[in-house]
C-alpha cells in the first residue's frame, strides 16, 4: 500500500506558532500573578501603580493567532482596591483639596481614561469602579472664593454643603501636584526608554560620555549631538521644536546624542536635568531631555512631571516605538553607518516633533482654565469632564472611575475601518496613522470620567459596580 506523506513546513509553522501562544499566555499569567502577589501585600502608594500597571496591561492583552484573535482580557484582572478614607479631616477648603487630590488619583489609576471600554459592558452600560468612599461631618466654615468662575455658585455657601458648582470651581482654579498620585511622594520625572534594532556600526574606539560631565551651556541651542548622528535638516527642525515649546511656556527641550553614554538610568538623566538647569527655574519641572545612544540602541526621553497634564508616559512609549520601528526597517536596507544614522537621527527628529506638538496642542485645549488645574487633568484637556454632586456633611460619598462600552464603533463603523484599512494597507498597530486617528474619533461613545456622588446615587450613573 503506498503511503502519502504531506508536507511538515504548514505544519511546523502551526506548531511554532502556538508554542509562542502559549509561552506568552504563560509569561503573561507570571506577570500577572506578581501583580496580584505585591498588591495585596503593599501600601497604598504602591497600590495604586500596581493598579494603573494591571489597567494598561488589560488594554495591551490581545494577541494575534493565525487569521484569529484571541482576547486574553479575561485573564487579566484589574488589581485595584477601593479605600475607605472615613471622615475627611480639616476646613472647607483643605476637604475640597483632599477630595480633588483623591480624584486625581482615581483618574491616573485607570490611565487617565486611554483604555477603551475596560469593562467590557454592554452599549448602553456604564461601569464603575469605586476608588473611593469618605464623608464630612461638622459644620464647614465659609472658605475662600475661587478665582475661576466656571459655574455660578449659590449667593452664600451653606454650613452643611459643598455645592457642586463649587467644587467644580476649585478643581478648575487650583493647580494639583503631580507627585500626590504617587502617594505624596516626590516624584518629580518620568519618561519612557525603548530599544531600537539599528545598529550604526560604533566601535570599540567610542566616544563615552558622562551624564555627570555634560555641560548644557556648550549645547548649539537645543542640541548637543556628540553622536554626529543629525543632518543639518534635522537639527533645524528641532531647533524649531524646542523654541515652539519654549515661546508656548511648555517645555525645555535639550537633545544629546552619543556614540555611547556610560550610564542612561532615570537617575542619570535627573542629574543632567538639574545640574544643566533644563528647568525653568527650582519649584518647576518642565524639562524635555532626549537622550540617544548609537552604540547601545537606546532613546531616552525623561520629562518634568509638571508636562504630565500634556503627555502621559505611555504616549511617549507609543510615539517611540512607532517612530523607531520605521528607522529599524530603513536601517535593515542599509549598507553603511551613514544611512542607519540617518535613518535614527529622522527618527528621532520625528519623536521630538510628534511629542513636542501634542504637549503644544494640549497647552491651551480649555480657554481660561490653566493647564496645570485639577480640572484641566481630570478632563483630559476638555475631552471629558469629571461629574460632581453636592457634598453635604453626614452623607457618604463615592469618588469613582466611570467606564463606557465601544460598541457603537464595533457595530456601526467597524466594516468601513476594516475596508479603508484593506484599501490603504494601514498597518492596524500604527498609532499615529489616519486610520487609527479616525478609529479613536468614533470608538468613544460616551466619555470616561470620574465621578464624585452620594453612595446612594451611584445606580444613577452606573448600570453596574464593578
Amino acid at each position: 500500500m503506498k503511503r502519502f506523506i504531506g508536507s511538515r513546513k504548514g505544519e511546523d509553522a502551526t506548531i511554532g506558532t502556538l508554542a509562542t501562544m502559549i509561552i506568552a499566555i504563560l509569561v503573561l499569567i507570571a506577570i500577572i500573578g506578581t501583580i496580584v502577589l505585591i498588591a495585596s501585600r503593599s501600601d497604598e502608594a504602591t497600590q495604586n501603580t500596581l493598579c494603573r500597571a494591571s489597567v494598561i496591561l488589560r488594554g495591551k492583552a490581545t494577541i494575534t493567532l493565525m487569521t484569529g484573535v484571541a482576547d486574553m482580557e479575561k485573564l487579566t484582572p484589574i488589581v485595584c482596591k477601593t479605600k475607605k478614607l472615613g471622615t475627611l479631616k480639616g476646613d472647607r477648603e483643605g476637604i475640597k483639596k483632599q477630595i480633588a487630590d483623591r480624584a486625581a488619583r482615581c483618574w491616573w489609576q485607570f490611565a487617565e481614561g486611554s483604555v477603551q471600554d475596560i469593562f467590557k459592558v454592554e452599549r448602553e452600560e456604564k461601569a464603575c469602579f469605586v476608588c473611593y468612599t469618605f464623608t464630612v461631618s461638622g459644620k464647614l466654615d465659609d472658605g475662600t472664593a475661587t478665582p475661576i468662575k466656571f459655574l455660578n455658585e449659590p449667593i452664600k455657601r451653606e454650613s452643611n454643603n459643598i455645592s457642586a458648582p463649587e467644587m467644580i470651581n476649585y478643581l478648575a482654579s487650583k493647580a494639583y501636584n503631580p507627585a500626590i498620585i504617587y502617594g505624596g511622594g516626590t516624584k518629580n520625572y518620568y519618561g519612557a526608554i525603548y530599544d531600537f534594532k539599528a545598529d550604526a556600526g560604533i566601535g570599540d574606539n567610542d566616544r563615552v560620555i558622562k551624564p555627570s560631565k555634560i555641560d548644557a551651556k556648550l549645547a548649539s541651542g537645543y542640541i548637543m549631538d556628540y553622536g554626529f548622528t543629525l543632518t543639518q535638516d534635522q537639527k533645524d527642525e528641532i531647533e524649531q521644536a524646542g523654541i515652539n515649546l519654549q515661546k508656548g511656556h511648555v517645555a525645555n527641550l535639550l537633545l544629546i546624542t552619543a556614540d555611547e553614554f556610560s550610564a542612561m538610568d532615570p537617575s542619570d538623566a535627573r542629574g543632567i536635568i538639574e545640574d544643566a538647569h533644563i528647568n525653568t527655574n527650582e519649584s518647576t519641572y518642565d524639562a524635555l531631555l532626549v537622550m540617544v545612544d548609537l552604540k547601545n540602541h537606546k532613546i531616552r526621553v525623561h520629562v518634568g512631571s509638571d508636562l504630565s497634564v500634556f503627555i502621559k508616559d505611555y504616549d511617549i512609549n507609543q510615539i517611540l516605538e512607532s517612530r523607531f520601528q520605521v528607522a529599524e526597517k530603513t536601517a535593515a536596507d542599509c549598507s553603511d553607518s551613514a544611512c542607519v544614522k540617518k535613518a535614527i537621527g529622522e527618527a528621532t527628529r520625528l519623536s521630538i516633533r510628534d511629542i513636542s506638538r501634542k504637549m503644544l496642542g494640549g497647552a491651551n485645549a480649555i480657554p481660561g482654565v490653566s493647564p496645570k488645574s485639577y480640572y484641566y487633568y481630570l478632563s483630559n484637556e476638555g475631552q471629558t469632564w469629571p461629574v460632581v454632586d453636592n457634598i453635604r456633611t453626614e452623607h457618604t460619598y463615592v469618588i469613582a472611575y466611570v467606564g463606557v462600552s465601544d460598541e457603537r464603533f464595533s457595530a456601526t463603523w467597524r466594516p468601513i475601518y476594516k475596508a479603508l484599512n484593506f484599501i490603504y494597507d494601514t498597518p492596524d498597530d500604527d498609532p499615529l496613522s489616519f486610520l487609527n486617528w479616525f478609529k479613536q474619533k468614533l470608538t468613544v461613545d460616551r466619555p470616561q470620567m470620574v465621578l464624585i456622588t452620594d453612595v446612594n446615587s451611584v445606580g444613577n450613573e452606573c448600570t453596574q459596580v464593578v
